[in-house]
């Protein structure tokens, strides 16, 4: 491949060629060889490829078939509404609920249409399901038919399922995506090559994903995309602590670790889980958004021992 009329280190009309995967040549004449994919840069900057150090790839390819819910797609209620009526199903099969006519949101924040429960939803969608996720990723709003297909008045419950005073739900589930998931059936792994393009076409070509609960299953889809040219970046699986080695090429990355104020772990667990990361050559990722899990971060790091390749996100 010869790529041309490149900005190299400051240095305008460049070219540069390679061959598989070396650069063999790189000056300011170089001519286009017989049969030679040829790249015309226009006097765009050439870098290495970017590394993503913190994404969610089965989140990101299931957003892109879920209707945005969130700025800047979606400003004020009214336009919240509108989105909503035209969305169509969910592309993907609900195997455990009744019907299989949801409406998967994600993205909102509270300056569309203030604190969303399934009373203020059902005004927009009185008859399908949906649900929407905030864009913190904590929390899912349902409405009634939701709520309904669930079970959640019905005698299905979850910690995390917020109730009002008369004991019915609310609409409103916090950190249950597992829980949610399982009451939806089996899920299925999301086309990952819409995500795989998106990120050629910003000059990613490694990423990390930092989910908490990946384990093989996911590891083996990472590699299966990899394999088969969907997902063609560089991969790097954070996951759970007894996740094995991935299947090439597919890279193991650190332990993550999800804390959670209202529910914190025990202190001399999560040291021993860092003390055991460090013997298995692995880092440690602890997940903290307030000042009482940063505290507990920092105090578990020092008790346990931080290393090169922790960190706190």
């Amino acid at each position: 491949m010869l790529i041309l009329d490149s900005e190299i280190d400051g240095k305008k009309q460049m070219a540069l060629r390679t061959d598989g995967d070396r650069i063999v040549e790189l000056g300011p004449s170089l001519r286009p060889h017989a049969d030679e994919k040829v790249i015309h840069a226009a006097g765009g900057a050439l870098i290495p490829g970017l590394h993503d150090h913190h994404i969610h790839l089965l989140a990101l390819a299931a957003a892109t078939s879920s209707v945005g819910c969130g700025p800047p797609d979606v400003e004020g209620p009214e336009a919240l509404g509108r989105v909503l009526a035209a969305a169509g199903p969910e592309q993907r099969a609900e195997q455990r609920v009744p019907s299989t006519r949801w409406i998967r949101g994600v993205g909102y924040h509270e300056s569309i249409a203030g604190v969303l429960d399934r009373h203020r939803l059902d005004a927009w969608v009185p008859d399908r399901p949906l649900r929407i996720q905030h864009r913190t990723g904590a929390m899912w709003m349902l409405n009634s038919r939701g709520v309904d297909c669930l079970g959640l008045d019905h005698g299905v419950d979850a910690i995390g399922v917020e109730r009002d005073e008369a004991g019915r739900a609310t609409g409103r589930l916090f950190d249950l995506d597992a829980w949610l998931r399982d009451a939806l059936g089996a899920a299925v792994i999301p086309d990952l090559e819409p995500v795989g393009r998106m990120l050629s076409a910003c000059g990613v070509t490694g990423v990390t994903d930092a989910t908490p609960t990946n384990s093989t299953s996911e590891c083996d889809a990472f590699a299966a995309a990899a394999a088969s040219g969907a997902l063609p970046q560089r991969i790097v699986a954070m996951g759970v602590p007894d996740l094995v080695t991935p299947a090439p090429p597919v890279l193991l990355g650190a332990v993550k670790i999800l804390l959670k104020e209202r529910l914190l772990i025990d202190f001399d667990e999560l040291v021993e889980t860092i003390v055991a990361a460090h013997k298995a050559g692995r880092g440690v990722a602890i997940h903290c958004v307030t000042r009482a899990e940063l505290v507990f971060a920092v105090s578990a790091f020092d008790a346990g021992g931080a290393q090169p390749g922790d960190r706190i996100e």
